[in-house]
């Protein structure tokens, strides 16, 4: 195969691959390599393909288990040094990211900012780990998930070519909406090495309303009350403790607005109700 310039022999690249201790779904890949670009990790997939090895890309790999099961592995790809920010514009709220940097690396800067992503994922799990995997945790209800918020996406392919769709632009209304298509794929469709997001202003309060029941039907019949309002939630849980059943219900906004709204959620939920107040952002 043509070298790509300035890209390592990817060929060296798997002869150099250490033996790691790392196993997905129980198969333990001969070694793992672990590209610092899109060129090398395009590289890395033509050169498996030719040698006919089965790759399998790793992210912070908290969510190994999911997909069907491997039935070889000869060698794992992580993403660990494609982290970093790309290009950040705080005035546009945009964001372009490395598929191998850490949720919390990146919320931690949004923060700065007083931005963020509206996710629930561990601090540990790498952005295109989010997106193939397309995690998503109780704020969903509010904002969706990273197929909503994702602009544009590079992805690293078998044939040694990356491919780019989207851009930087939020309101980029020309062509298909290919980055999505990405959004749950599990590597099948090639290997996220760089994702565009759109961002939004942190919630200036929030607060949590829980209540308990003593029956599930009770706390069903609560969220449904609560879904059925006029509130907006942006998180709605039924949960069991092991001792009861319960709902959380997460309001945000400004302070002025939450108050009203939470002291709804209270009448709505009925039960021995209580509060958890956020703090200012």
């Amino acid at each position: 195969m043509t070298p790509v310039p300035g890209c390592p022999d990817p060929a060296k690249l798997l002869a150099a691959a250490p033996f790691v201790e790392v196993a997905v779904d129980g198969l333990v890949p001969g070694g793992m390599v672990e590209p610092e670009s899109a060129d090398e990790v395009a590289a890395v997939l033509a050169e498996g393909a030719r040698r006919k090895f089965a790759c399998a890309p790793i992210g912070g790999g908290t969510k190994l288990a999911l997909g069907n099961p491997l039935e070889r592995l000869d060698v794992a790809l992580s993403t660990r040094r494609l982290g970093g920010v790309i290009d950040y514009v705080p005035t546009d709220l945009v964001l372009s990211v490395g598929a191998g940097a850490k949720v919390g690396d990146v919320q931690a800067i949004l923060a700065e900012h007083g931005q963020g992503l509206p996710i629930d994922a561990p601090a540990d799990a790498t952005i295109g780990g989010l997106i193939a995997t397309a995690l998503a945790g109780p704020r969903r209800l509010g904002y969706g998930t990273l197929r909503d918020l994702l602009i544009g996406i590079a992805v690293a392919h078998p044939g040694g070519t990356v491919t780019h769709a989207g851009g930087m632009v939020v309101k980029n209304v020309s062509g298909f909406d290919l980055p999505r298509v990405y959004h749950g794929s599990l590597g099948t469709l090639g290997v996220i090495v760089s994702a565009n997001f759109k961002v939004l202003p942190l919630p200036r309060h929030e607060t949590t309303i829980l209540a308990a029941y003593d029956s599930l039907a009770e706390a069903l019949a609560a969220a449904g009350r609560v879904r059925g309002s006029r509130l907006r939630p942006t998180a709605l849980e039924v949960t069991n403790s092991g001792g009861g059943w319960g709902i959380a219900v997460r309001l945000e906004g400004r302070p002025d607005t939450l108050s009203p709204a939470a002291d709804e959620t209270r009448r709505l939920t009925g039960g021995d109700a209580w509060t958890l107040e956020g703090g200012e952002s």
